[in-house]
């Protein structure tokens, strides 16, 4: 027994530590376009088999952008991996700049370093170059199995459409790492089971009308593991009268050219004080207007760490998405927000 745990926990050091490489697929690629996130290409799927050659850059432990099972689409999985990556190959990518950090796009410079690593494919097989001294590889398909076991992540919830339902209201969660058979509990009852995500974002269910009318906490359990611990309150009223959740009455997008200009996001149910979240960062305490929230983009707590990669940008666009929180709940869809950097 003792051997078979030393085994294991060697296993998992190698893993974490070490390159699995998949030369096939990577093999003379060469990165030719930048890539941003939403972009659906044949790049991306090449994009994540590198990134997926990395302990430290994986795109995801299980699904789809997992090792075997990489897509041409660029999602928010992927751009935190690229993050990671970027701010990894940091000084092979911008030199010295200690200010750069890691933006997700995919620009010259970071796929000059891509077409540096499917290029010099061959030599990494027998020469893998890694940060940190790491020159050493590890090489073993077998292990596959075993190491996404020890990886996997449990669920993550990040946004329910309402917080406050009926009994045989439709709640949506949105999050990450559902599966094909997921259970909801309020508190310690289990209310559904058997619920399927197709893409291990979203899930819809109907709240029973045997649930009693109260406050609840509200998780999630599949075979990766559980949310319980992630919320913590009783967050979730079933009521006979529920109020609706602020929504944006707007799907254009918004265009701004500078972190200091000032946006409007429009919509309903909104409250004389509201937070805001958005990729810069979550602003408490906004006031709306007659359906108007008027922030800006310099207000939010990592707008001046952003700014800093704005030199490696010009002439691109970046994607920000807004959502906006009160009592009522949390807009189901954001409000997309193009910055674009002259």
């Amino acid at each position: 027994m003792l051997r078979r745990f030393l085994l294991v926990t060697l296993i998992f050091i190698l893993y974490s530590s070490f390159v699995i490489p998949d030369s096939k697929a990577q093999q003379n690629f060469i990165f030719s376009r930048n890539l941003r996130i939403g972009d659906n290409v044949e790049d991306v799927k090449q994009l994540q088999k590198i990134l997926n050659s990395y302990s430290k850059t994986i795109v995801s432990n299980n699904g789809y952008g997992s090792f075997g099972n990489e897509t041409t689409y660029f999602g928010k999985l992927t751009l935190d991996a690229v993050i990671r990556f970027q701010n990894l190959y940091r000084e092979e990518i911008v030199g010295n700049d200690t200010s750069f950090v890691g933006t997700g796009y995919v620009g010259p410079l970071t796929r000059k370093k891509l077409n540096e690593l499917t290029t010099n494919n061959k030599q990494q097989t027998t020469n893998t170059q890694l940060p940190e001294n790491q020159n050493q590889k590890f090489q073993n398909s077998d292990l596959q199995p075993l190491t996404n076991k020890l990886f996997l992540q449990p669920p993550q919830v990040l946004n329910f459409s309402k917080i406050e339902a009926a009994p045989g209201d439709t709640v949506e969660i949105t999050g990450w790492y559902f599966t094909k058979n997921n259970s909801i509990y309020f508190d310690d009852k289990k209310i559904v089971e058997n619920l399927e995500s197709s893409e291990g974002k979203n899930l819809k269910f109907i709240v029973p009308s045997s649930v009693e009318l109260g406050k609840y906490n509200i998780w999630i359990e599949n075979e990766r593991g559980n949310s319980r611990n992630q919320i913590k309150e009783k967050f979730f009223t079933v009521t006979p009268d529920p109020t609706n959740p602020p929504t944006f009455n707007s799907t254009s997008v918004i265009s701004v050219s500078s972190l200091g200009d000032v946006i409007i996001l429009r919509g309903d149910n909104f409250e004389s004080s509201n937070e805001v979240w958005s990729s810069l960062g979550n602003l408490g305490g906004v006031v709306s207007n007659g359906g108007e929230i008027k922030i800006h983009l310099s207000d939010f707590p990592k707008a001046s760490d952003f700014a800093k990669a704005f030199k490696y940008l010009q002439g691109q666009s970046i994607d920000l998405y807004f959502f906006v929180k009160n009592s009522h709940g949390v807009t189901l869809n954001p409000q997309k927000v193009i910055l674009r950097i002259n």
